[in-house]
């Protein structure tokens, strides 16, 4: 194929798209890492707590992901579909509180709703760290082992007691949605009757982002869906297991090619999805990293496909596994799925 440079309608858009692009990386890293590290360091001291043991929710850092997720900055988003190499669970507790906050925004959830939101999201696996070395294995856990773990939701409403700033009402939502974000809306446990109408909303919203986060990040013994594919997934097998028109409203907050996928062009050329356009869901802006050779670009392009109309995506890729002679371009890509600040 013919490697040809994508035509470029107004290099002063894309310009200002590159200019845009480095802030919101800089400004989305900064808050992702201390998101991570909050984490860890709350989800650390569950571990083993101390007697007398108190903890607080880190309210303020919750609120600048809502904050940021609001101004447009879907670099956070790209984040999220990132691992931690030390333990799954810190990398994993805040991409689930970053997706449950994107689908709360596109729900035009109230600001209080947002805030209880995304504390219910960043609390719904404090029960697991019982059982990380049973979920640490690299191997698929037996049925026995399953039934051990799923005790966990109960754990988690226990060590809720040791937040000191979480107040009744919300410790009773978060409580609620512990005990049935994994719930499928086919069990009767998990009816209307059963739980007040937020706390089924917020644990059907976590349920969701949780099971996404999970499709789309590897475990010690399964790879990965790409986004691309786990979307579809949800679509097709799992739209009836959760409120009605919620997997639906996420796929379209997510759009078909999530922001940090990555797509193969006609032209051959492999990019970045860096902002979706849910108008035109096909047609995200994209920063194109790889030529159609599958060499390193010396200079990544980015343009929005909106205005190159020549340009379109064939499919969607798995950049860690590019055919590439280019070892050190590899090791980059592959580099991308992992977060390792502050190890």
């Amino acid at each position: 194929m013919e490697d040809r440079e994508p035509e470029h309608s107004d290099s002063s858009s894309d310009e200002d798209l590159r200019k845009r692009v480095e802030e919101h990386e800089l400004e989305a890293t900064e808050l992702y890492s201390q998101t991570v590290a909050e984490t860890r360091h709350v989800y650390g001291v569950l571990q083993e707590p101390g007697e007398n043991q108190v903890l607080e929710v880190p309210y303020d850092i919750l609120d600048r992901v809502v904050s940021m997720l609001q101004s447009g900055n879907q670099e956070l988003l790209a984040l999220a579909d990132r691992s931690a190499p030390d333990n799954y669970l810190f990398a994993h507790v805040t991409n689930v509180t970053i997706f449950s906050a994107h689908l709360g925004l596109s729900l035009d959830l109230s600001q209080e709703d947002m805030r209880a939101l995304s504390v219910c999201a960043f609390l719904h696996d404090i029960g697991m760290v019982v059982y990380l070395p049973l979920i640490s294995m690299p191997i698929r856990l037996s049925s026995e082992e399953m039934k051990q773990v799923r005790q966990y939701t109960e754990d988690g409403q226990k060590l809720l007691t040791l937040f000191t700033n979480l107040d009744k009402d919300l410790r009773g939502t978060a409580e609620g949605v512990l005990g049935h974000a994994q719930t499928l809306s086919k069990n009767p446990q998990f009816s209307e009757k059963a739980l007040p109408a937020k706390t089924r909303q917020f644990a059907s919203i976590v349920g969701l982002c949780n099971l996404y986060e999970s499709l789309t990040h590897p475990r010690s013994w399964r790879e990965r869906f790409l986004p691309h594919h786990a979307l579809l997934t949800l679509t097709d097998e799992y739209e009836k297991e959760f409120e009605q028109g919620l997997v639906k409203k996420f796929f379209e907050a997510m759009t078909l090619y999530p922001t940090g996928s990555f797509v193969r062009l006609n032209t051959g050329e492999i990019a970045k999805v860096i902002f979706t356009n849910p108008a035109v869901p096909t047609r995200p802006k994209i920063k194109v990293l790889v030529d159609a050779k599958c060499k390193r670009m010396s200079q990544p392009k980015l343009f929005d496909l909106t205005t190159h109309p020549v340009s379109y995506i064939a499919e969607a890729v798995d950049e860690t596994k590019v055919q590439t002679d280019d070892k050190l371009l590899l090791m980059e890509l592959r580099a991308q799925r992992w977060w390792v600040k502050g190890l």
